[in-house]
This record gives C-alpha cells, structure tokens and sequence, in this order.
C-alpha cells in the first residue's frame, strides 16, 4: 500500500495560548469566562448571538436516530462578533480564534 505524500500536523496549542483565547466578558469590574461540564455522548456546540451553548446526544452510524431534541446547556450574554470562530475548547471553556481571511 502507498502511503499518501501529504502529512497533516497537529499544531500543539500552549496553556497559556488556550487561555488567551477564552472569552473574557466584563462584569462590573471582573473579567468572566464561561465554563461547561461535559457528559460523553453528547455533542456540544455554539448557536445565535448573543451566544448560547447546546448539546444533543451523538448518533452514530447504523443505529437508530436519538429522539431527544438539543438542551440549552448555558445562555452567555457574549455577542457574535464576525471577524471571529467561537467554540468549546478542550478543557471546557467557550473559546474563540480570528477567522482566516477576514480583515
């Protein structure tokens, strides 16, 4: 078998790069960020502005459809700004990084 020429790499994202890229919202005179706890099976994402966190439970393949509709996990009071990609970072957090291509 041939092996493909192509070699994807994972970019190591630091500690400290993942906490700057968290959503940082000022309340009063506090900087807050906004923190989920997961459950496995369930997918999480971010949805409307200002931004609101669901999750709905993962179909896999060759099984029947879940029949749970998706559950508001959080309302944040962050709104959707363009220019960047929000979404739930690995250590739990919601997170956002600049869109390519957008100025």
């Amino acid at each position: 078998m041939r092996k493909s020429k192509t070699n994807i790499v994972k970019k190591a994202i630091s500690e400290a790069e993942m906490r700057a890229r968290r959503v940082k919202i000022k309340v009063g005179k506090k900087e807050v960020t906004f923190k989920i706890d997961r459950k496995s099976g369930f997918l999480y994402y971010v949805k409307g502005s200002p931004l609101s966190i669901y999750k709905v439970k993962m179909q896999h393949k060759g099984r029947t459809k879940s029949t749970l509709p998706r559950t508001l996990v959080k309302n944040t009071p962050v709104i959707r700004d363009s220019k960047y990609l929000y979404y739930i970072s690995s250590d739990n957090y919601l997170s956002r990084t600049k869109r390519k291509g957008v100025d």
